[in-house]
């Protein structure tokens, strides 16, 4: 039968937009994975030096200023998977189960075992089923875990968010305004309604519905949006400036919260919380863009850093998965009360145990069953 021939317009709306790889995409996200590095090596600081101590409290307030580090993960991957128009089908979600899922079942049995080898026991009822799903559900299996069962809720409520952002096209102040109203509102209810018998919260998808929902609407229009962000860049910057400065503030109270019982307006925190993280990430995906059409220094070289987040960032999955193992081992072995040795340590460090699990993921992840690990 011959073949039937079509317009190149025809042709174009029935071929369904694939996911394509935004150069500065990659870049935001190394940027994120390094920020995530460094707040598991700031905790190490914040605990071996004396509390109430000045060089604690920089240590305390460094670590928090880095928050928006998880939160740009999740920007992204809602971004991206709007932007690549992912049908929402059985295979939709079997590539999310093997990509997400199943490495998460593996690193927490993994994490799990290397704890109990450490402390050479098993906690009492460790197998009861409340225990095992407090674990999994709320990705307890160690610190850096809770992200993963947060970014397949999203992925199980994407259909409906998306319908959501799609009635907010060309709409970012009134976008906004929701995606903050309904996480303040969510808030509300956790503090006045839930807490008192559920704490679990803020370990769901809903305490971070305001860039999940964000970077879903964003990623819809992705071109245009960007552009608006550019367009807009020094007042963007400015907030971002003005809300460090405060988000800053209110972690100078909570680390003096450490020894002193001292009370301030959760509101406004929780407000000015969500503010900088969404002006953190647009402010770095900004830097971004910036750095993908400006990748050479004055001499016509490329830049170092620009060189390192590039090359990083097709591990950093991995990397992130298996950055804790190394900063465990800076925790057990590392012990120093001199703030200018972890101040020198924390960058170095951050960068070297992403190169070393970066070359780890490069020749392990597609061997045959441990490539399952990372979602190959």
């Amino acid at each position: 039968m011959a073949n039937k021939i079509i317009s190149f317009a025809e042709a174009k709306n029935n071929i369904r937009s694939r996911k394509k790889n935004l150069p500065e995409i990659e870049i935001l996200r190394s940027i994120a994975m390094l920020a995530v590095i460094m707040i598991h090596i700031l905790n190490i600081p914040v605990n071996q030096l004396i509390t109430g101590s000045s060089s604690q409290g920089n240590f305390f307030v460094a670590r928090a200023m880095l928050i928006f580090a998880v939160p740009c993960f999740l920007f992204i991957a809602m971004l991206m998977l709007s932007y690549g128009e992912e049908k929402f089908d059985v295979r939709f979600y079997r590539k999310k189960l093997m990509r997400v899922g199943v490495p998460y079942l593996l690193w927490s049995i993994f994490y799990l075992l290397i704890v109990f080898i450490i402390n050479r026991s098993i906690p009492e009822n460790f197998f009861s089923a409340g225990n095992l799903f407090y674990y999994l559900a709320y990705g307890k299996a160690y610190e850096h875990l809770y992200f993963m069962p947060i970014l397949l809720g999203f992925y199980l409520a994407a259909p409906l968010m998306k319908r959501l952002a799609e009635a907010f096209l060309g709409k970012p102040a009134v976008a906004v305004a929701l995606a903050f109203g309904v996480q303040l509102g969510i808030y509300a209810v956790n503090r006045f309604v839930l807490y008192a018998k559920y704490t679990m919260l803020s370990s769901t998808l809903l305490w971070y519905f305001s860039i999940g929902f964000l970077g879903l609407w964003f990623g819809l229009d992705y071109e245009k949006n960007l552009r608006l962000i550019q367009k807009h860049s020094a007042k963007i910057f400015i907030l971002f400036t003005v809300s460090g400065v405060i988000h800053q503030y209110y972690h100078r109270i909570l680390w003096q919260q450490l020894w002193n019982d001292i009370k301030f307006n959760t509101f406004l925190y929780t407000l000015n919380l969500h503010a900088y993280i969404l002006l953190a990430t647009l402010t770095l995906l900004i830097f971004s863009v910036w750095l993908i059409r400006h990748p050479k220094n004055g001499r016509g070289e490329e830049k170092k850093y620009y060189r390192l987040l590039k090359e990083l960032s097709p591990y950093s999955y991995g990397i992130y998965l298996m950055h804790p193992l190394f900063t465990y081992l800076l925790r057990r072995f590392v012990v120093s009360s001199s703030g200018i040795f972890w101040a020198a340590i924390i960058p170095v460090g951050a960068v070297l145990i992403a190169l070393v699990c970066g070359q780890i993921t490069k020749k392990v992840q597609d061997i045959p069953l441990i490539r399952y690990a990372f979602g190959r």
